[in-house]
This record gives structure tokens, C-alpha cells and sequence, in this order.
């Protein structure tokens, strides 16, 4: 897999548009130079480092797990300057860090259609219907995202494949404590009962516990592309708290979708 580059300031070519979705942490859309080419990106800014850790750590796992996000991500340093050309009532004393992935031809549900209408419900029941739904409501549930909605999905023009992005409320929420990281504490999958608001199929639900078989093989790999972001990000204590959640987790995925799930083992 790529390593994760971090870009100088040099590199944020301005900001391009708003965003329909996704309006905290200042995102919009920005131009910037990356591996000597110009790429369309969607930015977010961020003044706390565990929230950036949280999109990178959640980005390389979903990567390794096969997981349909962007094939580009960076860290760019954008300059205060920048910030306020971009955001004019921005309450910032400096420059920023943000996280950058190339954009996606696609929309949201949520920008496709307005929620509560017949086009926005046939989009949901095409969405529930395109392959890779049980493998992401299994990922969710591991990196324990609370956030997966219909507002950080993207849906292709013909409604046949989707991609996702959006993962800084993970895990539990952006500003998590030692003490918030139980391996055993369980989220609310937000988009499951949006696909599915009779309940998950059966077949689904054998779906998603298939795709938890990997994650303890695929954590594994995460810890060596994670690790040394970890050191520079969080505190020690910090570092060794995530690794023991993200171990557990893994290690014990199938068992506690299967319990989830109220399917016999």
C-alpha cells in the first residue's frame, strides 16, 4: 500500500467549492499538488491530531480491508492565510494540518435526492443492494464508527457502486478517552437501519460475519503502516490503549457480529 505523504503548503493550490455534506472541520473542496500533478480533492481541516489520527488509522485499515475509499490521501499543512481566503470567518491563530483525499465522480444520497422523497428511498433500496454493504457494515463495526450515514456514501451516477470516506468520529467519537475504549462497547451502525429499517436479511447478516474473518489478519498489517503515525500523534499511553482496542476488536470480530447479530456460532 502508498504511504501517506504529508505535503508543505506549497502544495494547497486554493480552495475550489463548498461541499454539499460534511460541513464541520471546514471541508470543502480544494486543488492540490500532489506527485507532480494537480488533483481534486476533499479537504478537512483539523486543529486536533487525534481526530487526524483517526482518519488516517480508519483510512489504512479500510485499504487493507478492501474497503471502497478514494485511492489518493494525504496530509497537507495549509496556511493560515489560506484558511481565511477560503473561510473568511474561520476562528483559527495559525496554520492547519488537513487531510486530503481525491474526490470521487458521485454523489451523496443525501445530494442526489431530498431525504423523504420516492427518488431518495429507491436510491437507499439500490445502495443496500450493491455488493460490498455487508463487508462495510462489518468494517464499521470494528474500527467502532458510530458516523456511517447517508451523508459520507458516495453513490456512482448509474447507482451500482459506492464509495466512503468520513472517519474521524472513529472510534466512538473525535475526542475518545482511554477510558471510551472498551473493546466490548458496541456502536450504532446509523446506515444499517437507514437500508434496512426491518432488520438486516439473514443472508446479510451471514455476509457480514463472513467479512469479519479477515480483520485479524488485516490489523496486523494495519499496526505497521499505523504505528509510527500513532507515536507522532497521540500520547504513549494513547498509543498502547488503541493497539489493545484495535487487537481485541479484530481478534474477536466474527464472535461479537455473530452475538450481534443473534446468530449461533
Amino acid at each position: 500500500m502508498k504511504k501517506i505523504q504529508v505535503l508543505s503548503s506549497d502544495c494547497y493550490l486554493g480552495k475550489l467549492a463548498d461541499v454539499d455534506d460534511g460541513r464541520s472541520s471546514y471541508t470543502h473542496i480544494a486543488k492540490i499538488r500532489y506527485d507532480d500533478k494537480q488533483l481534486r480533492c476533499h479537504v478537512k481541516l483539523f486543529s486536533d491530531y487525534k481526530q487526524l489520527n483517526n482518519e488516517i488509522t480508519a483510512y489504512i485499515l479500510a485499504r487493507l480491508d478492501g474497503q471502497p475509499v478514494p485511492e489518493h490521501a494525504c496530509i497537507i499543512k495549509i496556511k493560515q492565510s489560506d484558511i481565511l481566503n477560503a473561510f473568511p470567518t474561520a476562528q483559527v491563530t495559525g496554520d492547519a494540518y488537513g487531510w486530503a483525499t481525491n474526490t470521487i465522480v458521485g454523489k451523496t444520497p443525501n445530494s442526489y435526492f431530498k431525504e423523504g422523497t420516492k427518488e431518495y428511498e429507491l436510491a437507499l433500496k439500490a445502495l443496500a443492494k450493491i455488493n460490498g454493504i455487508a463487508s462495510l457494515i462489518a468494517f464499521d463495526n470494528l474500527i467502532a464508527n458510530p458516523d456511517r450515514n447517508t451523508g459520507n456514501v458516495i453513490l456512482s451516477g448509474d447507482l451500482t457502486s459506492f464509495w466512503i470516506f468520513d472517519h474521524d468520529q472513529s472510534p466512538f467519537k473525535p475526542d475518545w478517552t482511554l477510558q471510551d475504549l472498551d473493546p466490548n462497547s458496541d456502536t450504532r451502525c446509523v446506515i444499517t437501519a437507514a437500508l434496512f429499517p426491518k432488520g438486516l436479511p439473514s443472508t446479510i447478516k451471514s455476509l457480514v460475519v463472513d467479512a469479519a474473518k479477515s480483520h485479524s489478519a488485516n490489523l496486523v498489517n494495519m499496526l505497521d503502516y499505523t504505528l509510527s503515525w500513532w507515536q507522532d500523534l497521540l500520547t504513549p499511553d494513547e498509543v498502547k490503549a488503541l493497539g489493545d482496542f484495535y487487537k481485541n476488536r479484530a481478534q474477536y470480530s466474527e464472535s461479537r457480529l455473530l452475538k450481534k447479530m443473534g446468530m449461533l456460532c
